[in-house]
């Protein structure tokens, strides 16, 4: 929790004014990308200025000019310049740990998008920004998986998907982000899906401290995928309600199905949550049943050893068999020694065979069993090609 609060306030500068662009110590350099739709061709020119991306974006034809890490201040200043874009939303894409959320500045819509990890989900999330105006898109993604927009600038280059967003405008190509951005995060919970199959196995097969802080570690990924999850119901349904006029009613049509996803992934992210949860549940009944298989053994052990330390005790006491017959007569008996080691081996024998018969001795454990993998709700759509 101190990590991440650390992580929050480490973009702040206390006292600055609202709106003011200040880079993180711990942004990675901008890489600025523009793609242009005209009629024919795409455009697509990666590495430029931004000088050259604004340049380049002039026109009436669809464009979308992306900047990949936030390090160079003065790449994003002269972007919320050119296009006036508002500057507590800029101030809100320079800070990478925001809420999802949606607002709507009237020449523009800005959406905050949280970006699933692409190895670790608590450790590389990031954010993507999205300013929508018309016939433009400008989005600015720190951190995270870059996946969703390379999914998006992939199917730009296919003719259909291109011509569809060309003619349907800038709201059609955010939504497509946005479908894509929700997308992956299928795929983070496939992988956290898994990683808890494997916790699974662990703990029925070798439970061990070491499993306990995978499972500590799985339950707070859940919790960092939940954050970024959870907001993104009003982030849709905002944009769905929505009557500025930068968003179609074409567009309005898919978002509904975007929707669903999102309360789809809501759902299986709880059912994972109870699962961690009940992996520790099982985690500590295994050690719990562990213990008490180890009990149990040394408790026969030592039952098994009863009758044998009471014989040799007897026969260890010190009796004069002159002063009297009845001061046990077998200690001058020549087969005594061998008389008592059979009494003992023949206690024993009895008493493990007793133990055996009533099932007492016999293995408890359980195995962890061959678990096929569960077929966990693949609801990551296909790309359509047609749209």
């Amino acid at each position: 929790m101190s990590r991440r609060i650390h992580e929050v306030i480490s973009g702040i500068s206390p006292g600055a004014a609202p709106g003011s662009v200040r880079a993180r110590p711990d942004a990675t350099p901008s890489v600025v990308t523009v793609i242009v739709l005209p009629d024919g061709d795409i455009v697509e020119r990666s590495g430029v200025s931004a000088e050259e991306a604004v340049s380049l974006a002039q026109g009436t034809a669809l464009s979308w000019i992306h900047v990949d890490g936030l390090g160079d201040s003065h790449v994003v200043e002269l972007l919320m310049k050119a296009y006036s874009l508002h500057p507590l939303a800029v101030e809100d894409t320079m800070n990478p740990h925001q809420r999802p959320k949606l607002d709507d500045y009237g020449e523009s819509i800005f959406l905050s998008l949280r970006l699933p990890g692409s190895v670790c989900v608590d450790e590389t999330a990031g954010q993507l920004s999205l300013f929508v105006l018309k016939n433009m898109v400008i989005s600015f993604r720190e951190g995270g998986n870059p996946c969703p927009v390379q999914a998006v600038r992939e199917r730009l280059r296919k003719g259909a998907f291109n011509e569809r967003v060309r003619t349907s405008g800038s709201d059609f190509l955010a939504y497509s982000l946005l479908d894509a951005v929700v997308d992956y995060f299928y795929v983070a919970l496939e992988q956290t899906g898994e990683r808890l199959e494997t916790l699974e196995n662990d703990v029925l097969a070798a439970a061990s401290p070491a499993v306990v802080s995978e499972i500590r570690g799985a339950k707070r990924d859940l919790l960092s995928l939940r954050r970024s999850v959870w907001p993104l119901r009003d982030v849709v349904s905002g944009l769905q309600r929505d009557e500025s006029p930068l968003v179609t009613e074409d567009t309005r049509i898919y978002l509904p199905d975007c929707l669903d996803h999102v309360l789809q992934i809501l759902d299986l992210l709880e059912t994972y949550r109870d699962i961690a949860s009940g992996l520790m549940d099982v985690y500590l009944a295994t050690v719990s049943n562990r213990m008490n298989e180890v009990m149990k053994i040394l408790t026969i052990i030592s039952t098994v050893f009863m009758p044998l330390t009471f014989i040799a005790g007897l026969y260890g006491m010190n009796f004069n068999t002159r002063i009297s017959p009845m001061n046990m007569p077998e200690l001058n008996w020549r087969f005594g020694y061998v008389f008592s080691l059979g009494l003992m081996a023949v206690s024993a024998g009895a008493m493990a065979w007793m133990f055996w018969k009533k099932g007492w001795i016999r293995s408890t454990r359980i195995s962890a069993p061959d678990v096929p993998r569960s077929a966990c709700e693949d609801s990551r759509k296909d790309d359509n090609e047609d749209l």
